[in-house]
């Protein structure tokens, strides 16, 4: 793997360590707005931010260790954590936790932070100029992920205002959901697995390395579980007629 410019891995570091704080501050507003206690809110920021912290500690200790660079081993280690990583947001999304941010938090705080994209998608296109990911991958080639997040503002907006209709939402949704979809597969046919399609700049791909081995397990993860409270919240808005 080549490295990137010092200034963008800080950057990149700097995104996620804002994305796990803005989770713990969503996690307190949710609360807020369904009138929990103050005790009980103390109580989901103190878990979730310990829960997050082990989890940036697991998955950059794999990456550090240099156990994710292993594609020898049947199955390899990175397959299982992107399948474990998309499995856990699943659950996360279908649990407690998911309900208290899916109901607790305005359609238009749920629609609006995925515009965290918009930055996600300008640190590839840097990793890419350096060298470290394929061009393919970034809104330059085959990644359109940024429209999710600039399209997230205005419609977030016409959300805050009551304006936008619920078949705007849903189709947004999906859509973004797409578009994630796309690039997630584009990535995986990039691994040096089998079933390999397209080539990867080094003899391991970057988001087996920290810190970019949060890309997967943190920032794809969150754009999926914000598309999943979305869901979940739109279909209780159907079956309520709300």
């Amino acid at each position: 793997m080549r490295w990137p410019p010092v200034a963008v891995t800080v950057a990149f570091t700097i995104l996620v360590v804002v994305m796990v704080a803005l989770f713990v501050i969503a996690l307190d507003r949710a609360g807020e707005r369904l009138g929990a206690a103050a005790e009980e809110r103390r109580r989901w920021r103190r878990r979730g931010a310990a829960l997050l912290g082990a989890w940036l500690a697991i998955t950059g200790g794999l990456a550090g260790a240099g156990i994710l660079q292993d594609f020898s081993r049947v199955p390899p280690p990175a397959a299982l954590l992107l399948l474990t990583t998309l499995a856990l947001t699943v659950v996360v999304a279908s649990s407690r936790v998911g309900a208290r941010l899916a109901f607790g938090l305005p359609i238009a705080g749920l629609v609006g932070f995925q515009s965290f994209r918009i930055a996600v998608e300008l640190l590839l296109l840097a990793l890419a100029r350096a060298g470290t990911m394929p061009l393919r991958m970034t809104l330059e080639g085959w990644n359109f992920d940024v429209l999710t997040g600039l399209s997230a503002i205005p419609i977030a907006m016409l959300a805050a205002r009551g304006r936008c209709p619920r078949w705007a939402l849903w189709l947004w949704n999906l859509i973004g959901f797409g578009l994630l979809a796309t690039i997630v597969g584009i990535a995986v046919l990039s691994m040096p697995l089998p079933f390999q399609r397209f080539s990867m700049p080094g003899d391991d791909p970057f988001v087996t390395r920290a810190p970019f081995v949060w890309l997967p397990t943190v920032l794809v993860a969150a754009a999926l579980l914000g598309h999943l409270l979305l869901l979940r919240r739109l279909i209780a808005r159907e079956r309520t007629g709300d």
